[in-house]
């Protein structure tokens, strides 16, 4: 996270930082970026298959 957001920018406020960096993790962290442990699926691809096998499991 440093590399691709955090040393390329710079921010006015604290503020500002704590703001870029919440939508960075919940943009494109969770929900784009691909991570190789996790079978190269995104963390919100996981979440939603969690999600369904969770119901199927429920039976809800």
């Amino acid at each position: 996270m440093k590399t691709e957001l955090v040393h390329p920018c710079r921010f006015s406020t604290r503020q500002q930082a704590i703001e870029q960096i919440a939508d960075y993790i919940e943009l494109f962290y969770n929900r784009q970026r691909f991570q190789a442990q996790l079978s190269s699926w995104s963390l919100a691809v996981l979440e939603q298959r969690y999600m369904r096998i969770s119901v199927l499991i429920s039976g809800h």
